[in-house]
């Protein structure tokens, strides 16, 4: 067993050193599907959203797939759990399932920017302090534009804060939870780790 687990650790190093390092040349080697200028990262991170004119926390992650280290889909998952603002008694999971289209400007700099708009389907579940689930369930659209300030830590590490404003489009009204209480300021931040 142990001669299993140190080859498996020799294997595991040798594999890791081989995607982290840089090849000088393709070595001759090819392929039926090139990856071109194609890089890809993921990372979590921290989302601040005024509801209802109340700050709420989500935590989130998701990947990104760029294409010359400048146009970008980011992948997105996010949840926030809290008490219904100015109702006590009633709490709200809000889940946001989104992708961001966007652009990285400068990403050579040390510290650059990006703009992108996340596209994002939202559903809010109710319950009350005791966790009995409510039947009036909120589901809506969401068309969110933001701008970031990105820094390069590491070759393979970058760090980010940014801003948005969360337009969201629903019919559903419970509690003073509509579309004009759930639209509103964001604050983001977070770290990625992969290809840049």
């Amino acid at each position: 067993m142990k001669k299993i687990l140190v080859s498996f650790c020799v294997l595991f190093l040798i594999s890791t050193s081989a995607v982290f390092a840089e090849s000088p040349q393709n070595n001759g080697i090819e392929y039926f599907l090139g990856t071109g200028k194609l890089s890809m990262f993921a990372g979590p991170y921290t989302r601040l959203r005024f509801i209802n004119n109340t700050l709420i926390t989500g935590m989130g992650g998701g990947g990104i797939i760029c294409w010359d280290h400048r146009y970008y889909i980011y992948g997105q998952m996010t949840t926030y759990d809290s008490k219904v603002p100015n109702n006590d008694g009633i709490e709200m999971g809000l889940v946001n399932y989104g992708a961001t289209i966007g652009y990285i400007f400068f990403p050579q700099n040390k510290i650059h920017y990006s703009a992108g708009v996340q596209f994002a389907d939202n559903n809010i579940v109710f319950r009350e302090s005791s966790g009995l689930k409510l039947n009036n369930d909120i589901s809506f659209f969401s068309i969110a534009p933001e701008i970031n300030i990105e820094a390069n830590i590491l070759e393979y590490l970058r760090i980010y804060l940014g801003a948005g404003w969360h337009f969201a489009i629903t019919d559903g009204d419970y509690r003073g939870i509509n579309s004009k209480t759930l639209s509103g300021f964001s604050i983001n931040w977070g770290f990625l780790m992969g290809k840049f």
